[in-house]
């Protein structure tokens, strides 16, 4: 098991110990040199028409892990492996042919979207660089096709993206991923640059899609209400780690690691009983700098029950740890098989969010 993940022979997306490094230069003001360890040794896989959250606050590396997938950052280790294929480190001609096979929607739809081609031309490109169409007459029609897909008048397809509203933009930048035919989707926080009043039209286009098409998807958010209406499985980050793993039901029934537990307590409710009721969880400190990680647990400098496992957390890293037989990897050295680890006190109850509906 690579991190505490077992592999899977069938996975759409397997990725193994994947690290990340980014080179400081000296000449930066007060660098002196080193190097930011933006992704530590993360593990995880996406099965066929699964859909996995990758969830964590700014700086946990959830970006870096999804642009390292598509290959956008080459790794600085680690194995990711499409469809068994590994991609960890193939040359741009040897992976043209796969990135058909794995699209991005990114999390600002106006900036992603070239403004100087009309959004027909956006949307038709992949198929069009792809050789999927034989004649112009074909793709005009493939195209007028995925924007009646997304919900947007084909007409709008003569028309430039800054004519479109920020929700339009992001139905093109779905139209254009999913144009030819991906077994992976890698959507980046896609509608945490739109109104709330359109977030919601988003996610229910996109879970539509993928109900319909199959396609397996990475989504990579900080916000846990979206998670668990969209997702299948979990994947809390920390400091370039995952802390936590699990179904929907398990994470959000019975978080564990003390991070998931703050995370969980700052997601809103849409009961507004069960919203007033509870206590948001507040950690102190700050977060270690990805230049110089402390040795032992990264969290334990913000950790509410630090003490309980001390000195231990300062001298050993947890590892992920199956706490109850069925998948729920934890990495907190009070994981335990049979044995949860003790709730922060202004921590929701158990249950209180209906989890897995």
């Amino acid at each position: 098991m690579a991190g505490g993940v077992a592999p899977m022979s069938d996975a759409t997306l397997e990725v193994v110990d994947l690290v990340k490094h980014f080179p400081i230069g000296g000449g930066l003001a007060g660098s002196g040199g080193g190097v930011v360890h933006a992704v530590n040794g993360v593990s995880f896989t996406v099965a066929p028409g699964e859909v996995v959250g990758l969830v964590g606050e700014s700086g946990s590396g959830k970006s870096t892990v999804g642009n390292c997938v598509l290959r956008l950052l080459e790794p600085t280790a680690g194995t990711i492996r499409l469809q068994g294929t590994d991609i960890s480190h193939l040359s741009r001609r040897a992976l043209r042919p796969l990135r058909r096979e794995m699209h991005m929607v990114f999390q600002d739809p106006y900036s992603s979207l070239n403004p100087r081609m009309t959004n027909g031309a956006i949307v038709g490109e992949p198929l069009r660089l792809h050789g999927l169409t034989r004649s112009a007459a074909a793709l005009e029609a493939r195209v007028a096709e995925l924007f009646d897909q997304v919900g947007l008048n084909p007409d709008l397809r003569h028309r430039y993206p800054h004519e479109l509203s920020g929700g339009q933009r992001q139905r093109v930048g779905l139209a254009r991923a999913l144009s030819v035919g991906p077994s992976l989707l890698i959507a980046d926080e896609p509608v945490s640059a739109l109104d709330v009043s359109v977030q919601a039209s988003i996610l229910n286009l996109l879970s539509d899609l993928q109900e319909e098409l199959g396609f397996a998807c990475l989504f990579i958010t900080h916000d846990l209400s979206i998670v668990e209406y969209f997702c299948h499985r979990v994947a809390v980050m920390y400091l370039g780690r995952i802390v936590e793993t699990g179904t929907v039901a398990q994470i959000f029934a019975r978080p564990q690691h003390p991070y998931t537990q703050a995370l969980l307590s700052a997601a809103a409710v849409p009961d507004p009983q069960v919203q007033r009721a509870r206590s948001r969880i507040v950690l102190e400190g700050d977060l270690p700098s990805p230049i110089d990680i402390p040795d032992g647990c990264p969290f334990r400098a913000r950790c509410p029950l630090e003490h309980e496992s001390m000195p231990r957390s300062e001298e050993e890293r947890p590892e992920l740890r199956d706490v109850d037989g069925a998948g729920h990897l934890v990495a907190c050295h009070l994981a335990r098989r049979g044995r949860e680890v003790p709730r922060i006190a202004s921590a929701e109850p158990a249950g209180s969010r209906n989890a897995g509906s």
